[in-house]
């Protein structure tokens, strides 16, 4: 699941919904399943485990923080909620998240990916005033939900990235899936280590 809401809502548990959508449930579900994930690749040879990212996660950065102050930084965002930016900044946190994810599996047989769809024509931008009316304008150019699943598919299903972990599979309008270089803010270890953290508080 994705999204990004138009107007800052929290969550009944005090996390700013787009950051609780986009990053934290797939965190909270993952390290629910982990054990059986990790039992079963140790029973049948492999799991995945495949993350929808965005090239959006390039647009943001990390606070230098410890993480008790990212998870209230990435609970509610500071200053004046911007709904694109709310979007960006959790994006970065689940790219991070999953290349941490990666490095914390190893050894396990499961792997951890993430990808961009591409821009796909979907309703993510509905509610969201003049950048949802701007991003209207151009949705016939948009791929169709149909195509925008082609990379996370690839991830779940190629033979290659059932051994392959740690990478990052982009689809653009004029290219098919293929990997790419995340932003050196996500695939920082240290930052990686810090957004788990700042997670695992919000989740809790």
């Amino acid at each position: 699941a994705g999204g990004v809401t138009p107007q800052l809502r929290p969550t009944e548990w005090g996390v700013e919904l787009t950051m609780a959508v986009n990053a934290v449930a797939p965190y909270a579900l993952t390290e629910s399943l982990r054990p059986l994930l990790e039992s079963t690749a140790a029973v049948h040879g492999g799991a995945r485990v495949v993350t929808v990212a965005s090239e959006a996660h390039r647009f943001a950065w990390l606070p230098e923080a410890d993480p008790a102050d990212l998870a209230e930084a990435l609970r509610q965002p500071p200053g004046p909620y911007v709904p694109i930016v709310a979007y960006f900044r959790a994006k970065l946190a689940a790219m991070a998240w999953t290349l941490e994810l990666a490095r914390r599996l190893e050894g396990t047989a499961v792997t951890a990916n993430a990808c961009h769809p591409g821009l796909v024509r979907t309703a993510v931008f509905d509610g969201m005033g003049l950048v949802g009316s701007a991003a209207k304008l151009f949705s016939a150019l948009y791929l169709s939900p149909e195509t925008g699943a082609e990379a996370p598919f690839r991830l779940a299903t190629a033979p290659e990235y059932g051994e392959r972990t740690g990478r990052y599979v982009v689809r653009s309008f004029f290219t098919r899936p293929h990997e790419a270089k995340p932003s050196k803010a996500a695939r920082t270890p240290a930052n990686g280590a810090v957004v788990w953290e700042a997670l695992s508080r919000l989740a809790s």
